[in-house]
């Protein structure tokens, strides 16, 4: 092992310029020394990035810890500049490269930095691990715009390598490249680039073309360690018979429409947050209304039925950011559903299975119940729809629309044993 790997350590935040103490119980656990961690150049070799120039190789890591026990590091500035996000991906084998650091191993990954994949490089769109932990460290001084987010450490944006207010720094470095590839480049945070978010950096979010290593370009890695990552919610798949049938399902709620090739399809099983609920892999019942589910109380999850003894409530997958209406991606489709077939836009390490779009029944075009109807409305169109354009899209039932496009996905989330 390289000498410098030693024993992790803390900086108090007084002696890196913050001003308030960090809030005890929180994830945030202060700031681990490169000589006490990793220097950011013996990183970069590790993984075998040589593009680019070295910077802040002592720059020093935020530490991490989640309540889940997910333990990780994110360099506290970048610690190379002016390579390419193609350069970064190939030398981490796009987020699931190994290192060993100390005797313990680290996954090394870009940070997430959108809210969907599937959008532009706007500030509605800023999200991922950026919103969720740099913005928690962020000088509490300056929150305009931010004030929703905990404080969890006081550092300004000098410390944290970020771009000047006013959206003209071209400081090597100031754009932290994200992991996500967006609909207009690979995405980027930290530099407010034409002041879009308010001449407020820390909430910068831009976009980076292809193969196009500027010196503005940083690489601020996030090192996860792989012995505290909680284990994966996906637990695989059930047979109708050992819940549910599609048809016993449709039966009991009094569903019609088309029946598809696959009349029975399994169940895939998650547990998370103490909750066990269950996603139809494929469409249940095609040309199916929103309007009729909604009626049935089976979007929403007011009905319930009893299967086996136990009680299950009887809903539709979220599909959006958030609020309903949906202004963008989100929801249980992303976190559960996309997450186990190959069209995860996220880390691959990230990724629970790898079901084909055959799999789960989708092929790209706009029939054969490819739309899953989701919770939510999206804007002013209608009930949003999961699946088009492309996987990750996002479209909308149109009142009355039984085309057999639109596909009813149920999902059974578990309540208990019935009284």
């Amino acid at each position: 092992m390289n000498e410098a790997m030693l024993a992790t350590a803390y900086t108090p935040g007084a002696n890196d310029n913050s001003d308030i103490p960090f809030p005890a119980g929180t994830p945030f656990k202060g700031i681990t020394s490169s000589a006490n961690f990793i220097y950011g150049d013996t990183l970069a070799a590790l993984v075998g990035l040589s593009t680019g120039g070295v910077m802040n190789a002592d720059g020093g890591w935020l530490h991490f810890i989640e309540e889940s026990g997910l333990e990780l590091y994110i360099a506290k500035k970048p610690i190379r500049y002016a390579t390419s996000y193609e350069a970064i991906a190939t030398a981490t084998n796009g987020g699931a490269k190994e290192v060993e650091i100390r005797g313990e191993v680290y996954i090394c990954q870009l940070m997430t930095g959108a809210i969907s994949a599937s959008g532009s490089a706007v500030p509605a769109n800023a999200g991922g691990n950026w919103n969720r932990y740099m913005y928690a460290i962020y000088d509490n001084t300056d929150r305009a715009g931010i004030e929703s987010a905990p404080i969890w450490g006081n550092y300004t944006r000098t410390m944290l390598g970020l771009g000047a207010p006013g959206g003209t720094d071209l400081s090597d470095g100031v754009f932290t490249i994200c992991a996500e590839q967006l609909s207009n480049g690979f995405c980027l945070r930290g530099n407010d680039w034409q002041n879009s978010s308010g001449n407020h950096p820390i909430m910068g979010i831009w976009n980076m073309p292809a193969n196009n290593p500027q010196t503005y370009y940083g690489w601020r890695p996030m090192l996860v360690k792989k012995s505290s990552i909680p284990p994966s919610p996906f637990k695989g798949e059930v047979a109708g018979a050992d819940l549910i049938t599609a048809s016993a399902l449709a039966t009991n709620l009094g569903i019609t429409g088309t029946v598809p090739p696959d009349a029975d399809p399994v169940w895939l099983k998650f547990i998370d947050n103490g909750v066990t609920f269950y996603i139809a892999k494929k469409p249940m019942r095609l040309a199916v209304l929103w309007e009729t589910l909604n009626g049935l109380g089976a979007v929403k999850g007011t009905k319930t039925i009893n299967i086996g003894g136990n009680l299950y409530k009887v809903r539709l997958m979220t599909g959006g950011n958030g609020p309903d209406p949906a202004s963008a991606a989100g929801g249980e489709y992303d976190a559960y559903f996309a997450r186990v077939t190959v069209n995860y836009q996220g880390s691959a390490n990230d990724r629970w299975a790898n079901y084909s779009n055959a799999d789960v029944y989708w092929n790209g075009t706009t029939g054969a119940g490819e739309l899953t109807l989701c919770q939510e409305k999206w804007a002013s169109n209608g009930p949003l729809t999961r699946g088009y354009p492309g996987f990750n899209g996002l479209w909308y039932q149109a009142p009355g629309a039984t085309h057999a496009g639109y596909g009813w996905r149920p999902v059974l989330e578990l309540i208990g044993p019935a009284p």
